[in-house]
């Protein structure tokens, strides 16, 4: 059974794949039109009408169409993690049976298979830096993605005419029309093997960087979710245990900033307050050290304002709410002193009003 921590990490992660996915298929289709816009400018400005509406126009707009959809299809509403994962392959997929398409019109003067190589290149390696995906599923998408790439290839230089090509070559004088494909094909097997190993290596670095900065916000059971505030000393986070719901505030202090014997001193401190039991005081969930020697404790989150941020919000206040403040501080103090711990930094900014339970002005020291 899931808990509600739990269920509030996967729903995170799910929410996060949907908006790099989709952010992918914009621009990576942008991309698409944008080359597109470019291509219909050049053979406008050429006065070669004609070949507006030729068939690698129509399969470039299409490819980058196909992308577009991943985004229409993901940018908004709650989308599992396995549809925006089929999105993803099959717009990717379906992209490069267009971006092949196109390249089977375009004249073999332009080498068609470096085009094609070109933009498919691009659009992987745009996938492998928005898309948080393993480096195994990179290569299967791109190993996939070699099936039509290298028959498109070879079917249309079966079509080369060698009487045209070997005055340019000599070298084509010694090969057959399926020499000539086969070679070309090798070719371009050997540039999307190259570009396959950058897209996985890129999926890979980045994937693990990812993880690595998830685990970087975990304590223990405790994942940091924001800053609260900084100090002289270190810093204050808002916090998410693993099993339990309860709010929490993380308190790192790093033996640069404090020196060990300050730390030590105040980790006594902290192994102190833990004991203390009264509603007033704040309550010290856990402490500990992580493995590079900072030192943390977790306590409950307080959200309210501090006096300091009180008075200087509203000015004096009433009489009979300052006494109501002071004795629940000096009920906390009292426990304290009874222990033999003294508080050395008594100050309004260190004095947090709350509500809780539905009543207000609950003091927390």
């Amino acid at each position: 059974m899931l808990t509600a921590s739990t269920e509030q990490t996967t729903e995170e992660t799910r929410a996060f794949l949907q908006r790099r996915v989709a952010a992918f298929g914009l621009w990576g289709g942008g991309l698409y039109l944008f080359f597109w816009l470019f291509r219909m400018v050049v053979v406008a400005a050429r006065g070669k009408t004609e070949f507006l509406l030729e068939p690698s126009m129509n399969f470039h707009l299409l490819g980058g169409a196909s992308l577009l959809a991943v985004w229409l299809l993901c940018r908004s509403g709650v989308r599992t993690p396995f549809f925006v994962r089929a999105v993803e392959a099959v717009g990717l997929i379906v992209c490069v049976g267009f971006t092949v398409a196109m390249g089977a019109y375009i004249p073999l003067l332009a080498a068609p298979y470096m085009i094609v190589l070109m933009a498919l290149t691009y659009g992987f390696a745009l996938r492998s830096i928005y898309v948080p995906s393993s480096a195994r599923r990179t290569l299967f998408l791109c190993a996939t993605a070699a099936v039509p790439i290298l028959i498109g290839i070879y079917l249309q230089y079966l079509r080369i005419d060698l009487a045209t090509w070997s005055r340019v070559s000599g070298y084509l004088k010694e090969l057959t029309e399926s020499e000539v494909a086969m070679e070309v094909t090798m070719n371009t097997a050997a540039w999307w093997f190259c570009s396959t190993a950058v897209c996985t290596a890129a999926s890979r670095v980045i994937y693990g960087l990812r993880r690595e900065a998830h685990e970087a916000r975990r304590l223990g059971q405790y994942t940091l979710l924001r800053k609260l505030g900084e100090g002289a000393m270190g810093e204050v986070y808002q916090a998410r245990h693993a099993m339990l719901r309860r709010p929490t505030a993380i308190k790192l202090l790093r033996p640069e900033k404090a020196g060990e014997k300050a730390l030590a001193r105040f980790e006594r401190e902290v192994q102190m307050t833990s004991q203390l039991t009264h509603p007033n005081t704040v309550t010290i969930f856990d402490y500990g050290r992580t493995p590079d020697g900072t030192f943390y404790y977790a306590m409950e989150y307080l959200d309210g304002a501090n006096l300091e941020e009180v008075v200087e919000l509203e000015g004096p206040q009433p009489a009979a709410r300052v006494a109501h403040i002071l004795e629940q501080v000096a009920s906390s103090l009292t426990e304290a002193h009874a222990l033999g711990s003294i508080h050395r930094d008594i100050k309004p900014a260190n004095v947090i009003l709350c509500e809780q339970g539905g009543r207000y002005d609950v003091t927390k020291v």
